[in-house]
Protein backbone atom coordinates (compact mmCIF):
# COMPACT_ATOMS: atom_id res chain seq x y z
CA UNK A 1 0.00 0.00 0.00
CA UNK A 2 1.53 3.75 -0.99
CA UNK A 3 0.57 6.48 0.72
CA UNK A 4 -1.24 9.73 -1.56
CA UNK A 5 -1.43 12.95 -0.17
CA UNK A 6 -2.36 15.98 -2.42
CA UNK A 7 -3.48 19.50 -1.66
CA UNK A 8 -4.53 22.71 -3.34
CA UNK A 9 -5.60 25.80 -0.88
CA UNK A 10 -3.95 29.74 -0.66
CA UNK A 11 -0.91 28.49 1.70
CA UNK A 12 2.36 27.14 -0.52
CA UNK A 13 2.05 23.39 -0.53
CA UNK A 14 5.26 22.16 -0.04
CA UNK A 15 4.84 22.46 4.23
CA UNK A 16 1.84 20.68 4.65
CA UNK A 17 3.37 17.79 2.41
CA UNK A 18 6.43 17.92 4.38
CA UNK A 19 4.03 17.45 7.48
CA UNK A 20 1.78 15.07 5.79
CA UNK A 21 4.81 12.47 4.68
CA UNK A 22 5.72 11.12 8.07
CA UNK A 23 1.89 10.21 8.86
CA UNK A 24 2.51 7.80 5.46
CA UNK A 25 5.85 6.37 5.91
CA UNK A 26 4.46 3.12 7.05
CA UNK A 27 6.62 0.23 7.49
CA UNK A 28 8.05 -1.24 4.16
CA UNK A 29 7.89 2.46 2.90
CA UNK A 30 11.32 1.89 0.35
CA UNK A 31 11.19 5.61 -1.68
CA UNK A 32 8.74 9.29 -1.54
CA UNK A 33 8.50 11.58 -3.48
CA UNK A 34 6.48 15.46 -3.84
CA UNK A 35 5.41 17.33 -6.84
CA UNK A 36 4.38 20.84 -6.82
CA UNK A 37 2.67 23.01 -9.89
CA UNK A 38 2.88 26.82 -10.09
CA UNK A 39 2.84 26.97 -14.04
CA UNK A 40 5.22 23.97 -14.20
CA UNK A 41 5.48 20.92 -12.33
CA UNK A 42 8.46 20.77 -9.83
CA UNK A 43 9.19 17.03 -8.74
CA UNK A 44 11.53 15.84 -5.92
CA UNK A 45 11.98 11.91 -5.21
CA UNK A 46 14.17 9.94 -2.80
CA UNK A 47 14.92 6.28 -1.86
CA UNK A 48 14.48 5.08 1.63
CA UNK A 49 11.97 6.17 4.76
CA UNK A 50 11.79 10.03 4.56
CA UNK A 51 14.19 11.06 7.55
CA UNK A 52 14.05 14.47 6.95
CA UNK A 53 11.95 15.58 4.12
CA UNK A 54 12.18 19.02 4.48
CA UNK A 55 16.31 18.78 3.93
CA UNK A 56 15.55 16.82 0.84
CA UNK A 57 12.76 18.70 -0.40
CA UNK A 58 13.41 21.85 -0.05
CA UNK A 59 13.00 25.22 -2.12
CA UNK A 60 9.68 23.54 -4.30
CA UNK A 61 7.38 26.66 -5.25
CA UNK A 62 3.32 25.92 -5.41
CA UNK A 63 0.22 26.00 -4.06
CA UNK A 64 -1.07 23.22 -5.04
CA UNK A 65 0.94 19.58 -4.77
CA UNK A 66 1.32 15.92 -4.16
CA UNK A 67 3.44 13.91 -2.23
CA UNK A 68 3.69 9.75 -2.23
CA UNK A 69 5.13 7.20 -0.32
CA UNK A 70 5.74 4.09 -2.18
CA UNK A 71 6.27 0.20 -1.22
CA UNK A 72 7.36 -1.42 -4.42
CA UNK A 73 5.10 -4.25 -6.02
CA UNK A 74 5.96 -3.34 -10.00
CA UNK A 75 9.36 -2.44 -10.89
CA UNK A 76 12.42 -2.24 -8.57
CA UNK A 77 13.31 0.09 -5.57
CA UNK A 78 14.61 2.75 -7.75
CA UNK A 79 14.78 6.63 -7.89
CA UNK A 80 13.03 6.55 -11.27
CA UNK A 81 10.44 4.62 -10.40
CA UNK A 82 9.12 6.70 -7.08
CA UNK A 83 6.05 8.97 -7.50
CA UNK A 84 5.23 11.47 -8.72
CA UNK A 85 5.29 9.88 -12.44
CA UNK A 86 4.63 12.24 -15.50
CA UNK A 87 3.63 11.75 -18.68
CA UNK A 88 5.42 12.73 -22.37
CA UNK A 89 4.96 16.66 -22.29
CA UNK A 90 6.29 16.49 -18.20
CA UNK A 91 2.77 18.74 -18.08
CA UNK A 92 0.57 15.56 -16.02
CA UNK A 93 1.84 14.41 -12.58
CA UNK A 94 0.43 11.43 -10.94
CA UNK A 95 0.66 9.63 -7.32
CA UNK A 96 -1.07 6.06 -7.41
CA UNK A 97 -1.65 3.31 -4.60
CA UNK A 98 -2.78 -0.14 -5.50
CA UNK A 99 -2.69 -2.46 -8.30
CA UNK A 100 -3.21 -1.97 -12.16
CA UNK A 101 -4.53 -5.37 -13.41
CA UNK A 102 -4.27 -4.86 -17.17
CA UNK A 103 -0.95 -2.03 -17.59
CA UNK A 104 0.72 -4.34 -19.78
CA UNK A 105 -1.19 -4.71 -22.51
CA UNK A 106 -2.34 -0.69 -22.02
CA UNK A 107 1.46 -0.17 -22.07
CA UNK A 108 1.85 -2.20 -25.54
CA UNK A 109 -0.89 0.23 -27.13
CA UNK A 110 0.63 3.46 -25.61
CA UNK A 111 3.97 2.53 -27.22
CA UNK A 112 2.61 2.03 -30.29
CA UNK A 113 1.00 5.23 -30.58
CA UNK A 114 4.62 6.89 -29.63
CA UNK A 115 4.08 7.55 -26.08
CA UNK A 116 7.99 6.80 -24.22
CA UNK A 117 7.62 4.90 -20.43
CA UNK A 118 10.66 5.52 -18.24
CA UNK A 119 9.64 3.38 -15.30
CA UNK A 120 9.00 -0.16 -14.73
CA UNK A 121 5.72 0.29 -12.99
CA UNK A 122 2.29 0.05 -14.08
CA UNK A 123 1.21 3.40 -12.37
CA UNK A 124 2.99 5.36 -15.43
CA UNK A 125 0.03 4.23 -17.99
CA UNK A 126 -2.19 6.92 -15.64
CA UNK A 127 -0.25 9.91 -17.26
CA UNK A 128 0.20 8.71 -20.26
CA UNK A 129 -3.65 7.22 -20.80
CA UNK A 130 -4.60 10.63 -19.92
CA UNK A 131 -2.52 12.27 -22.16
CA UNK A 132 -3.60 10.29 -24.50
CA UNK A 133 -7.45 11.06 -24.17
CA UNK A 134 -6.44 14.70 -24.19
CA UNK A 135 -5.34 14.73 -27.58
CA UNK A 136 -8.60 14.73 -29.04
CA UNK A 137 -8.93 18.12 -26.95
CA UNK A 138 -11.31 16.73 -24.68
CA UNK A 139 -11.60 18.19 -21.40
CA UNK A 140 -8.82 17.10 -18.44
CA UNK A 141 -11.94 15.76 -16.28
CA UNK A 142 -13.36 13.75 -19.24
CA UNK A 143 -9.94 12.44 -19.80
CA UNK A 144 -9.24 11.41 -16.60
CA UNK A 145 -12.88 9.23 -16.20
CA UNK A 146 -12.23 7.78 -19.51
CA UNK A 147 -8.80 7.10 -18.75
CA UNK A 148 -10.07 5.52 -15.33
CA UNK A 149 -12.36 3.57 -17.24
CA UNK A 150 -9.74 1.90 -19.02
CA UNK A 151 -7.93 0.88 -16.12
CA UNK A 152 -8.94 -2.87 -14.23
CA UNK A 153 -7.68 -3.60 -10.75
CA UNK A 154 -8.03 -2.03 -7.52
CA UNK A 155 -6.21 1.42 -7.33
CA UNK A 156 -6.58 4.96 -6.49
CA UNK A 157 -4.65 8.18 -8.08
CA UNK A 158 -4.64 11.38 -7.63
CA UNK A 159 -3.22 14.29 -10.55
CA UNK A 160 -2.42 17.38 -11.21
CA UNK A 161 -2.09 19.62 -14.37
CA UNK A 162 0.66 22.07 -15.01
CA UNK A 163 -1.97 24.38 -17.08
CA UNK A 164 -4.72 23.81 -14.49
CA UNK A 165 -2.35 24.79 -11.49
CA UNK A 166 -5.23 25.48 -8.70
CA UNK A 167 -6.80 22.06 -9.07
CA UNK A 168 -6.55 18.58 -8.79
CA UNK A 169 -8.27 15.33 -9.92
CA UNK A 170 -8.74 12.25 -7.58
CA UNK A 171 -10.32 8.32 -8.78
CA UNK A 172 -10.78 6.04 -6.30
CA UNK A 173 -11.73 1.84 -7.05
CA UNK A 174 -11.27 -0.11 -4.35
CA UNK A 175 -8.38 1.59 -2.78
CA UNK A 176 -9.37 3.90 -0.23
CA UNK A 177 -9.33 7.66 -1.04
CA UNK A 178 -9.93 10.45 1.40
CA UNK A 179 -11.25 14.04 0.71
CA UNK A 180 -11.77 17.18 3.15
CA UNK A 181 -12.08 20.99 2.56
CA UNK A 182 -11.90 24.38 4.68
CA UNK A 183 -12.53 27.69 4.18
CA UNK A 184 -9.28 28.18 1.74
CA UNK A 185 -8.00 24.40 0.91
CA UNK A 186 -8.82 21.26 0.26
CA UNK A 187 -6.99 17.84 0.19
CA UNK A 188 -7.21 14.26 -1.01
CA UNK A 189 -5.30 11.17 1.32
CA UNK A 190 -5.43 7.63 1.73
CA UNK A 191 -4.18 7.81 4.82
CA UNK A 192 -7.13 9.73 7.29
CA UNK A 193 -4.40 11.46 9.69
CA UNK A 194 -3.43 13.55 7.14
CA UNK A 195 -6.54 15.02 6.70
CA UNK A 196 -6.45 16.83 10.65
CA UNK A 197 -5.31 20.44 10.62
CA UNK A 198 -6.19 20.99 6.96
CA UNK A 199 -9.99 20.09 6.41
CA UNK A 200 -12.89 20.39 8.72
CA UNK A 201 -15.06 18.06 7.15
CA UNK A 202 -14.30 14.83 5.19
CA UNK A 203 -16.11 12.17 3.09
CA UNK A 204 -14.93 8.80 1.73
CA UNK A 205 -14.24 8.76 -1.94
CA UNK A 206 -16.83 6.18 -3.04
CA UNK A 207 -16.04 3.39 -6.35
CA UNK A 208 -16.01 4.83 -9.88
CA UNK A 209 -16.11 8.17 -8.34
CA UNK A 210 -14.06 11.50 -9.63
CA UNK A 211 -13.71 14.27 -7.40
CA UNK A 212 -12.31 17.64 -8.85
CA UNK A 213 -10.68 19.55 -6.11
CA UNK A 214 -9.99 23.60 -5.72
CA UNK A 215 -9.43 25.80 -3.02
CA UNK A 216 -12.17 25.47 -0.52
CA UNK A 217 -14.18 23.41 -2.88
CA UNK A 218 -14.70 19.62 -4.16
CA UNK A 219 -17.01 18.97 -6.36
CA UNK A 220 -17.71 14.70 -7.17
CA UNK A 221 -19.03 13.33 -10.16
CA UNK A 222 -20.24 9.51 -10.65
CA UNK A 223 -17.61 8.45 -13.39
CA UNK A 224 -20.00 6.28 -15.61
CA UNK A 225 -23.32 8.57 -15.41
CA UNK A 226 -21.45 12.12 -15.52
CA UNK A 227 -23.52 13.22 -13.23
CA UNK A 228 -22.84 14.99 -9.35
CA UNK A 229 -22.66 12.66 -6.51
CA UNK A 230 -23.71 13.27 -3.12
CA UNK A 231 -21.43 12.83 -0.36
CA UNK A 232 -21.95 12.24 3.47
CA UNK A 233 -19.42 14.45 5.12
CA UNK A 234 -18.32 14.27 8.60
CA UNK A 235 -16.63 16.90 10.53
CA UNK A 236 -12.33 15.90 10.96
CA UNK A 237 -11.30 14.81 14.48
CA UNK A 238 -8.39 14.07 16.17
CA UNK A 239 -9.23 10.80 16.43
CA UNK A 240 -7.68 10.04 12.83
CA UNK A 241 -4.32 11.27 14.27
CA UNK A 242 -1.79 7.52 13.21
CA UNK A 243 0.33 7.99 16.38
CA UNK A 244 -0.83 4.86 17.72
CA UNK A 245 -0.65 2.92 15.34
CA UNK A 246 3.43 3.17 15.18
CA UNK A 247 4.17 3.07 11.26
CA UNK A 248 1.75 0.92 10.75
CA UNK A 249 -1.05 1.00 7.84
CA UNK A 250 -3.74 -0.26 10.38
CA UNK A 251 -4.22 -1.53 13.79
CA UNK A 252 -4.44 -4.98 12.69
CA UNK A 253 -1.40 -4.64 10.68
CA UNK A 254 0.60 -3.23 13.71
CA UNK A 255 -0.97 -6.32 15.74
CA UNK A 256 0.38 -9.02 13.03
CA UNK A 257 4.14 -7.45 13.06
CA UNK A 258 3.61 -7.64 17.25
CA UNK A 259 3.31 -11.65 17.07
CA UNK A 260 7.14 -12.18 17.23
CA UNK A 261 7.27 -9.43 20.54
CA UNK A 262 4.25 -11.71 21.88
CA UNK A 263 6.76 -14.97 21.34
CA UNK A 264 9.56 -13.23 23.19
CA UNK A 265 7.29 -11.44 26.01
CA UNK A 266 6.20 -14.79 26.56
CA UNK A 267 9.11 -16.43 26.99
CA UNK A 268 10.43 -13.81 29.52
CA UNK A 269 7.22 -13.57 31.59
CA UNK A 270 5.37 -15.06 34.49
CA UNK A 271 4.43 -18.32 33.55
CA UNK A 272 3.00 -19.52 36.62
CA UNK A 273 -1.03 -19.44 35.92
CA UNK A 274 -0.12 -22.09 33.03
CA UNK A 275 2.19 -24.28 35.30
CA UNK A 276 -0.63 -24.51 37.46
CA UNK A 277 -2.54 -25.89 35.15
CA UNK A 278 -0.13 -28.30 33.94
CA UNK A 279 -0.12 -29.50 37.46
CA UNK A 280 -3.85 -29.77 36.62
CA UNK A 281 -3.70 -31.99 33.98
CA UNK A 282 -0.99 -34.29 35.25
CA UNK A 283 -3.84 -34.98 37.94
CA UNK A 284 -6.40 -35.58 35.39
CA UNK A 285 -8.09 -39.02 33.87
CA UNK A 286 -9.78 -37.27 30.76
CA UNK A 287 -8.77 -33.65 29.23
CA UNK A 288 -11.06 -31.59 26.66
CA UNK A 289 -10.54 -28.54 25.05
CA UNK A 290 -13.91 -26.56 24.87
CA UNK A 291 -13.56 -23.76 22.22
CA UNK A 292 -15.55 -20.51 20.98
CA UNK A 293 -16.42 -20.85 17.26
CA UNK A 294 -13.01 -18.02 16.69
CA UNK A 295 -10.78 -20.62 18.56
CA UNK A 296 -12.03 -23.86 17.34
CA UNK A 297 -8.42 -24.09 14.93
CA UNK A 298 -6.22 -22.90 17.81
CA UNK A 299 -7.43 -25.48 19.73
CA UNK A 300 -6.87 -28.35 17.54
CA UNK A 301 -3.44 -26.96 17.40
CA UNK A 302 -3.53 -27.24 20.77
CA UNK A 303 -4.53 -30.88 21.06
CA UNK A 304 -1.52 -31.83 18.71
CA UNK A 305 1.07 -29.97 20.92
CA UNK A 306 -0.19 -31.80 24.29
CA UNK A 307 -0.27 -35.15 22.19
CA UNK A 308 3.01 -34.53 20.28
CA UNK A 309 4.71 -32.67 23.63
CA UNK A 310 3.55 -34.44 26.43
CA UNK A 311 1.54 -37.74 25.35
CA UNK A 312 -2.08 -36.63 26.69
CA UNK A 313 -4.55 -37.07 24.13
CA UNK A 314 -7.11 -33.95 24.70
CA UNK A 315 -10.98 -34.17 23.03
CA UNK A 316 -11.65 -30.51 21.61
CA UNK A 317 -15.20 -29.26 21.11
CA UNK A 318 -17.28 -26.06 20.29
CA UNK A 319 -18.80 -25.33 23.39
CA UNK A 320 -22.11 -25.52 21.91
CA UNK A 321 -21.44 -29.28 20.61
CA UNK A 322 -19.85 -29.62 24.28
CA UNK A 323 -23.30 -28.81 26.04
CA UNK A 324 -25.22 -31.10 23.57
CA UNK A 325 -22.70 -34.21 23.77
CA UNK A 326 -23.88 -35.58 27.56
CA UNK A 327 -20.12 -36.22 28.26
CA UNK A 328 -20.38 -37.94 31.73
CA UNK A 329 -17.68 -36.01 33.80
CA UNK A 330 -15.91 -36.41 36.95
CA UNK A 331 -13.57 -34.63 39.78
CA UNK A 332 -10.70 -36.83 37.86
CA UNK A 333 -11.68 -34.87 34.34
CA UNK A 334 -9.73 -31.40 33.31
CA UNK A 335 -11.96 -28.80 30.96
CA UNK A 336 -9.68 -25.84 29.31
CA UNK A 337 -11.68 -23.48 27.49
CA UNK A 338 -10.28 -20.96 24.67
CA UNK A 339 -12.05 -18.66 23.75
CA UNK A 340 -10.65 -15.35 21.66
CA UNK A 341 -12.24 -12.57 23.64
CA UNK A 342 -14.94 -12.33 26.73
CA UNK A 343 -16.44 -15.01 26.34
CA UNK A 344 -19.96 -15.72 25.03
CA UNK A 345 -23.02 -16.93 27.16
CA UNK A 346 -23.04 -20.51 25.65
CA UNK A 347 -19.61 -20.61 25.91
CA UNK A 348 -19.33 -19.98 29.85
CA UNK A 349 -22.74 -22.19 30.16
CA UNK A 350 -20.22 -24.95 28.94
CA UNK A 351 -17.68 -24.29 31.84
CA UNK A 352 -20.43 -24.08 34.36
CA UNK A 353 -21.78 -27.71 33.29
CA UNK A 354 -18.63 -29.27 33.65
CA UNK A 355 -18.19 -27.65 36.65
CA UNK A 356 -21.96 -28.75 38.08
CA UNK A 357 -20.27 -32.61 37.38
CA UNK A 358 -16.99 -31.53 39.55
CA UNK A 359 -14.61 -31.50 36.99
CA UNK A 360 -11.80 -29.21 37.04
CA UNK A 361 -11.99 -25.89 34.55
CA UNK A 362 -9.60 -23.76 33.18
CA UNK A 363 -9.48 -21.12 30.51
CA UNK A 364 -7.45 -19.68 28.08
CA UNK A 365 -8.61 -16.19 26.80
CA UNK A 366 -7.67 -12.90 25.12
CA UNK A 367 -9.38 -11.06 27.91
CA UNK A 368 -12.31 -11.55 30.48
CA UNK A 369 -10.65 -10.80 34.30
CA UNK A 370 -14.51 -10.78 35.05
CA UNK A 371 -14.95 -14.44 34.07
CA UNK A 372 -12.44 -15.69 37.36
CA UNK A 373 -15.04 -16.63 39.14
CA UNK A 374 -16.29 -19.16 36.19
CA UNK A 375 -12.86 -21.47 36.34
CA UNK A 376 -10.18 -22.71 39.13
CA UNK A 377 -7.44 -21.30 36.67
CA UNK A 378 -7.35 -18.28 34.46
CA UNK A 379 -4.69 -17.58 32.20
CA UNK A 380 -5.56 -13.97 30.20
CA UNK A 381 -3.34 -13.34 27.28
CA UNK A 382 -3.13 -9.88 27.94
CA UNK A 383 -0.56 -10.22 30.23
CA UNK A 384 1.82 -10.38 28.03
CA UNK A 385 0.50 -8.28 25.63
CA UNK A 386 -2.28 -5.78 24.51
CA UNK A 387 -5.11 -5.71 26.87
CA UNK A 388 -7.30 -6.82 23.48
CA UNK A 389 -5.79 -9.24 21.21
CA UNK A 390 -7.56 -9.40 17.80
CA UNK A 391 -8.43 -13.14 17.69
CA UNK A 392 -5.32 -12.91 14.95
CA UNK A 393 -2.97 -12.24 18.09
CA UNK A 394 -5.02 -15.04 20.05
CA UNK A 395 -4.22 -17.77 17.36
CA UNK A 396 -0.67 -17.21 18.28
CA UNK A 397 -0.96 -16.30 21.99
CA UNK A 398 -2.73 -19.65 22.77
CA UNK A 399 -0.84 -21.72 20.33
CA UNK A 400 2.00 -20.20 22.84
CA UNK A 401 0.05 -20.90 25.91
CA UNK A 402 -0.53 -24.86 24.91
CA UNK A 403 3.36 -25.29 24.10
CA UNK A 404 4.19 -23.59 27.58
CA UNK A 405 1.47 -25.92 29.36
CA UNK A 406 2.93 -29.27 27.64
CA UNK A 407 6.80 -28.85 28.36
CA UNK A 408 5.39 -27.84 31.72
CA UNK A 409 3.19 -31.10 32.40
CA UNK A 410 6.87 -32.38 31.49
CA UNK A 411 8.23 -30.28 34.27
CA UNK A 412 10.64 -28.53 31.28
CA UNK A 413 9.16 -25.02 31.07
CA UNK A 414 12.48 -24.03 30.44
CA UNK A 415 12.49 -25.38 26.89
CA UNK A 416 9.09 -23.65 26.44
CA UNK A 417 10.92 -20.41 27.30
CA UNK A 418 13.86 -21.57 25.06
CA UNK A 419 11.49 -22.55 21.86
CA UNK A 420 9.58 -19.10 22.21
CA UNK A 421 12.17 -16.87 22.33
CA UNK A 422 14.35 -18.51 19.99
CA UNK A 423 11.38 -18.42 17.42
CA UNK A 424 10.21 -14.53 18.23
CA UNK A 425 14.16 -13.66 17.92
CA UNK A 426 14.17 -15.26 14.14
CA UNK A 427 10.58 -14.04 13.06
CA UNK A 428 11.47 -10.61 14.05
CA UNK A 429 14.80 -10.98 11.90
CA UNK A 430 12.48 -12.71 8.93
CA UNK A 431 10.03 -10.00 9.19
CA UNK A 432 10.91 -7.41 6.71
CA UNK A 433 11.19 -10.35 4.10
CA UNK A 434 7.74 -11.80 5.22
CA UNK A 435 6.37 -8.51 4.84
CA UNK A 436 7.72 -7.54 1.81
CA UNK A 437 6.92 -10.89 0.00
CA UNK A 438 3.50 -10.85 1.55
CA UNK A 439 2.93 -7.20 -0.26
CA UNK A 440 3.83 -8.71 -3.82
CA UNK A 441 2.02 -12.02 -3.40
CA UNK A 442 -0.83 -10.50 -2.46
CA UNK A 443 -1.43 -9.59 -5.85
CA UNK A 444 -2.14 -13.12 -6.98
CA UNK A 445 -4.38 -13.80 -4.58
CA UNK A 446 -6.69 -10.66 -4.43
CA UNK A 447 -8.83 -11.30 -7.35
CA UNK A 448 -9.40 -15.16 -6.68
CA UNK A 449 -12.61 -17.07 -7.00
CA UNK A 450 -11.33 -19.48 -4.51
CA UNK A 451 -8.43 -19.92 -2.24
CA UNK A 452 -7.48 -23.36 -1.55
CA UNK A 453 -5.28 -23.54 1.32
CA UNK A 454 -3.87 -26.80 2.31
CA UNK A 455 -2.16 -28.07 5.16
CA UNK A 456 -1.23 -32.10 6.25
CA UNK A 457 -1.41 -33.63 9.73
CA UNK A 458 -0.80 -31.33 12.15
CA UNK A 459 -0.50 -28.03 9.70
CA UNK A 460 -4.29 -29.00 8.66
CA UNK A 461 -5.77 -26.11 11.71
CA UNK A 462 -3.29 -23.59 10.11
CA UNK A 463 -5.04 -24.36 6.58
CA UNK A 464 -8.41 -23.95 8.54
CA UNK A 465 -7.55 -20.82 10.00
CA UNK A 466 -5.91 -19.00 6.82
CA UNK A 467 -9.09 -19.26 5.22
CA UNK A 468 -10.97 -18.43 8.18
CA UNK A 469 -9.69 -15.12 8.18
CA UNK A 470 -9.60 -14.42 4.12
CA UNK A 471 -12.62 -14.98 4.43
CA UNK A 472 -13.63 -12.59 6.99
CA UNK A 473 -10.67 -9.88 6.56
CA UNK A 474 -10.59 -10.05 2.53
CA UNK A 475 -13.81 -10.85 1.56
CA UNK A 476 -12.41 -14.00 -0.42
CA UNK A 477 -13.95 -17.55 -0.62
CA UNK A 478 -11.54 -19.46 1.02
CA UNK A 479 -11.71 -23.46 2.28
CA UNK A 480 -9.19 -25.14 4.27
CA UNK A 481 -8.51 -28.80 3.45
CA UNK A 482 -5.66 -31.27 4.22
CA UNK A 483 -4.92 -32.47 0.86
CA UNK A 484 -5.87 -32.32 -2.59
CA UNK A 485 -8.45 -34.89 -2.90
CA UNK A 486 -9.23 -37.67 -5.48
CA UNK A 487 -9.59 -35.81 -9.20
CA UNK A 488 -8.49 -32.70 -7.18
CA UNK A 489 -5.96 -32.40 -10.36
CA UNK A 490 -8.58 -30.40 -12.28
CA UNK A 491 -7.77 -27.87 -9.53
CA UNK A 492 -4.13 -27.10 -10.95
CA UNK A 493 -5.14 -25.72 -14.09
CA UNK A 494 -3.48 -22.88 -15.69
CA UNK A 495 -6.37 -20.24 -16.18
CA UNK A 496 -8.55 -21.41 -13.30
CA UNK A 497 -8.98 -18.36 -11.14
CA UNK A 498 -8.20 -20.32 -7.66
CA UNK A 499 -5.47 -19.79 -5.73
CA UNK A 500 -3.49 -22.77 -3.91
CA UNK A 501 -1.98 -21.84 -0.68
CA UNK A 502 0.53 -24.52 0.20
CA UNK A 503 1.87 -25.09 3.99
CA UNK A 504 4.95 -27.05 4.07
CA UNK A 505 7.28 -28.46 7.02
CA UNK A 506 11.01 -29.24 5.54
CA UNK A 507 10.77 -32.99 4.95
CA UNK A 508 6.97 -32.52 3.74
CA UNK A 509 7.11 -34.95 0.67
CA UNK A 510 3.64 -35.25 -0.37
CA UNK A 511 2.98 -31.70 0.18
CA UNK A 512 5.72 -30.73 -1.69
CA UNK A 513 4.36 -32.93 -4.73
CA UNK A 514 1.19 -31.80 -4.68
CA UNK A 515 3.15 -27.95 -4.94
CA UNK A 516 5.23 -29.19 -7.75
CA UNK A 517 2.27 -30.75 -9.60
CA UNK A 518 0.65 -27.21 -9.62
CA UNK A 519 3.24 -25.26 -10.42
CA UNK A 520 4.26 -27.12 -13.68
CA UNK A 521 1.20 -27.10 -14.84
CA UNK A 522 0.85 -23.19 -14.18
CA UNK A 523 -1.83 -23.31 -11.62
CA UNK A 524 -1.34 -20.17 -9.25
CA UNK A 525 0.55 -21.80 -6.56
CA UNK A 526 1.84 -19.99 -3.61
CA UNK A 527 3.92 -22.30 -0.58
CA UNK A 528 4.50 -21.00 3.08
CA UNK A 529 7.10 -23.22 4.08
CA UNK A 530 10.00 -23.81 6.57
CA UNK A 531 13.65 -22.94 4.67
CA UNK A 532 14.31 -23.32 0.96
CA UNK A 533 11.04 -23.75 -0.80
CA UNK A 534 10.97 -27.26 -2.59
CA UNK A 535 10.01 -25.89 -6.32
CA UNK A 536 11.12 -22.62 -7.65
CA UNK A 537 8.25 -20.24 -7.48
CA UNK A 538 5.86 -18.01 -5.70
CA UNK A 539 6.96 -18.83 -1.93
CA UNK A 540 7.32 -17.01 1.84
CA UNK A 541 9.91 -18.73 4.09
CA UNK A 542 9.86 -18.79 7.46
CA UNK A 543 12.47 -19.64 10.20
CA UNK A 544 12.22 -23.95 10.95
CA UNK A 545 10.80 -24.56 14.59
CA UNK A 546 10.58 -27.91 16.36
CA UNK A 547 6.52 -27.32 17.69
CA UNK A 548 5.88 -23.58 16.72
CA UNK A 549 6.10 -23.55 13.05
CA UNK A 550 2.13 -23.41 13.85
CA UNK A 551 2.52 -20.40 14.60
CA UNK A 552 5.32 -19.55 12.19
CA UNK A 553 3.09 -20.38 9.36
CA UNK A 554 0.34 -18.85 10.19
CA UNK A 555 1.81 -15.15 10.51
CA UNK A 556 2.41 -14.64 6.35
CA UNK A 557 -0.78 -16.02 6.05
CA UNK A 558 -1.88 -13.24 8.21
CA UNK A 559 -0.32 -10.81 6.36
CA UNK A 560 -1.54 -12.22 3.25
CA UNK A 561 -5.41 -11.77 4.69
CA UNK A 562 -3.97 -8.22 5.31
CA UNK A 563 -2.85 -7.15 2.16
CA UNK A 564 -5.26 -8.84 0.04
CA UNK A 565 -8.27 -6.83 2.53
CA UNK A 566 -6.35 -3.68 1.42
CA UNK A 567 -6.39 -3.93 -2.28
CA UNK A 568 -9.96 -5.53 -2.21
CA UNK A 569 -11.15 -2.47 -0.83
CA UNK A 570 -11.42 -3.40 3.00
CA UNK A 571 -10.33 -1.65 5.64
CA UNK A 572 -9.58 -3.97 8.09
CA UNK A 573 -9.99 -1.23 10.92
CA UNK A 574 -13.34 -0.49 9.89
CA UNK A 575 -12.18 3.39 10.07
CA UNK A 576 -15.12 5.72 10.81
CA UNK A 577 -14.72 7.61 7.12
CA UNK A 578 -14.83 4.46 5.19
CA UNK A 579 -17.53 3.73 3.34
CA UNK A 580 -19.65 0.52 3.42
Amino acid sequence: MAGILAYVGDQEALPLLLRGIPRMAYVGTDSWGICTCNGALHVRKALGRPIEPSVQAAGLPGKTGMAHTRWATHGEVSEANAHPLTDCGLSLAVVHNGIIENHEKLRAALENRGHRFSTQTDSEVIPHLVEEMRRGGSPLASAVAAAYQSLSGSFSFALICAGESGRIYACRKHQPLYVGTSTNSSVASSEPSCLVGTAHRAAALGNGQLAILETGSVRVIDIASGKAADQSWVPVERQYLAENRLGFRHYVEKEINFEPDLLLIMGLGDLMGIELMADGVERSDRVYILSDSASYNSSLASSYLLDDIAGIRASVFLAEDFRKSRERLSRRDLVIGMSSASPPTSFLEALHLARQQEAKTALVTGNGLSEMRSVDNLVRLGTWGPKDLSPLGVFTGQVGVSLVLAHAIRGQVDRARKELSQLGQSLKEAMPDIRRRAHVLATRIYLSETVLAFGRNELYPVALEAAGRLNELAGLRAVGLEKPGAGSTQLFQPGIRDTCLFFLRKGDDATARNLKEASTTGARAIAICEGKPPTPGDAIQVPESRHLFLVSEMLPAHLLTYESSLLRGRNPDRLALQPG
